[in-house]
């Protein structure tokens, strides 16, 4: 989906249940054009398609409207990108020579104030799983 929207086509998605439809529902609800091209039912997947196809001058509307949200929105950032990707790999480095150093949960070792926070401009389509419960702590001496 993510190349399908850079090279500018569209890209219908129905959200539901399966990892493929909210991935394609999260690009394009980064990108804004989640209000045109995600659908809820079946029936109106088929009818969107349906209207894409029989009158080329939406889907010429729908192709530019996607070009232009490419080079402004947050999901092709290509700088914001790589500023967290270096930055997450830095704190994955510190944390592995922490974790090396002694034996100490190698997240414990990063102050708070250091983890990266990632901002939004959009919200998330879908509201996120709670994180799982730390695992139980190791029996000493068994």
């Amino acid at each position: 989906a993510v190349d399908a929207l850079w090279a500018g086509s569209a890209v219908v998605t129905r959200a539901g249940p399966r990892l493929v439809s909210r991935i394609a529902a999260s690009l394009l609800f980064a990108m804004g054009m989640h209000k045109l091209l995600i659908v809820r039912t079946w029936q109106d997947y088929t009818t969107l398609v349906s209207q894409l196809i029989k009158f080329p001058r939406k889907i010429a509307q729908v192709q530019l409207q996607i070009k232009e949200a490419r080079d402004t929105a947050p999901l092709f950032e290509k700088h914001f990108f790589k500023s967290h990707l270096v930055r997450l790999a830095s704190l994955a480095f510190e944390a592995h020579t922490a974790a090396q150093s002694d034996d100490v949960a190698p997240h414990s070792k990063i102050p708070h104030s250091k983890m990266p926070h990632v901002v939004s401009s959009s919200p998330s389509p879908l509201p996120l799983p709670p994180p799982p419960p730390p695992p139980p702590p190791h029996a000493v001496g068994t």
